[in-house]
């Protein structure tokens, strides 16, 4: 039989209505749910009976088990995806820390005399390319582009590229990887490098109770500890005032939290000591609660938070939970990165006592952001690198050294 067009739209059409006579006639089975939650003593009710009777308080609520001693008070908590609305300024009174705008000056003197050789200067020129551009992951990229409300149908092309935190994470760990090509492997063998740890801290400053829980994307420990570092010619600088603001405003208040002290090393390891953090930041994970772009004043007090946590941490592992002095500072370097901004800085950890106002205060030495390129697109089908900053692997390589 010859099949002609009339023929074939007749038969797709029967064998569709013939599909639906027997999908129709398909019999509901037994699962056995029914009779399990019988016997647990959990009452089953019939779904179109509940509709009938319209009984809306048909809502079974969990009884949850409180305990009397309140061990899980409410607390504010600052977790990774956090800002504080106030930017640094509300980061050093949490901290109860002043803000120096430059490194330590050893610091700044090995900057200005260190001589790197040209090859290590190449081989990370490639990486930024790798990292940004030449890296094989491709995933869907979530939707920069504003929508277009006089086009409601217009629609957007789906882009693929490295995502963000894969981008900050080979950058990080090329950075690491070039510090000990260049020192050796005798700098090396001094230090662990250690991916994903969480800090966690509670603190009570004026009578807020304040946990932080706090992850580092990349953390260095060592054998041991970095020195405190002195100023000297600023004894005029003060904890800045935020009032009439709170200041723990924008900070989400939850109940039930558990107050928890975690530091991710044994006291008993020989790495033990914390060295260098390095962060990574991503404006589609980190955001206000009032859905303002983040600020670079406010990415800075990010750095100033996870560095005081990480060394409170530590204080409160070796001295205890209570303890408010510290025998000797506790030092972190820290590095914030979020794929072209590159954020530099040293928190020193003087004392815990975050509620005496004429006490001894904490230390922020801070570098200005560094921008690592200027672009780093593809140009008519070849990767372009503009205006790399080499300055940022020069600092990177003293920090490691240190």
């Amino acid at each position: 039989m010859k099949l002609t067009n009339v023929l074939l739209k007749q038969h797709n059409g029967w064998l569709a209505k013939l599909k639906w006579k027997f999908q129709g006639r398909r019999n509901v089975y037994d699962t056995g749910a029914v009779t399990s939650l019988q016997n647990r003593g959990i009452a089953v009710i019939d779904a179109i009976d509940y509709v009938k009777k319209n009984n809306r308080n048909f809502v079974p609520q969990v009884q949850e088990n409180v305990s009397e001693n309140n061990q899980f008070p409410s607390s504010y908590i600052f977790s990774d995806s956090n800002v504080l609305v106030y930017g640094t300024m509300q980061a050093q009174v949490l901290t109860k820390s002043i803000m120096l705008n430059e490194l330590p000056e050893n610091i700044e003197r090995k900057f200005e005399m260190l001589k790197l050789p040209t090859d290590i200067e190449r081989s990370m020129h490639q990486s930024v390319l790798v990292s940004h551009l030449l890296d094989a992951e491709q995933k869907k990229s979530p939707i920069r582009v504003p929508l277009r409300p006089d086009k409601p149908k217009h629609i957007i092309r789906k882009e693929y590229s490295i995502t963000d935190i894969r981008k900050n994470s080979l950058m990080a760990t090329r950075l690491i990887n070039h510090c000990e090509r260049f020192f050796g492997h005798t700098e090396s063998l001094k230090k662990r490098v250690i991916n994903d740890v969480r800090f966690m801290v509670p603190i009570v400053k004026n009578g807020d109770d304040i946990q932080y829980n706090l992850k580092a994307e990349t953390f260095i420990a060592t054998k041991k500890p970095i020195e405190p570092f002195k100023i000297s010619g600023n004894s005029n600088i003060s904890v800045p005032d935020i009032s009439p603001l709170s200041q723990s405003i924008s900070i989400p208040f939850e109940v039930n939290v558990e107050r928890k002290c975690s530091y991710p090393i044994k006291l008993g390891s020989p790495f033990s000591h914390p060295h260098t953090v390095l962060l990574h930041y991503s404006n589609l994970d980190v955001k206000n609660l009032f859905e303002e772009p983040v600020t670079n004043d406010q990415l800075e007090s990010r750095a100033i938070i996870k560095g005081f946590t990480v060394a409170a941490s530590r204080a409160k592992t070796i001295y205890g939970d209570n303890v408010k002095t510290l025998q000797e500072p506790i030092t972190v370097q820290v590095v914030q990165l979020d794929g072209k901004r590159v954020q530099f800085g040293i928190f020193q950890l003087n004392t815990l006592d975050l509620d005496d106002t004429n006490g001894p205060t904490n230390y922020w030495f801070r570098k200005p952001e560094m921008l690592l390129y200027d672009e780093c697109i593809y140009k008519e089908g070849r990767p372009l690198l503009t205006n790399y900053n080499f300055d940022v692997f020069k600092l990177m390589s003293i920090f490691y050294s240190n």
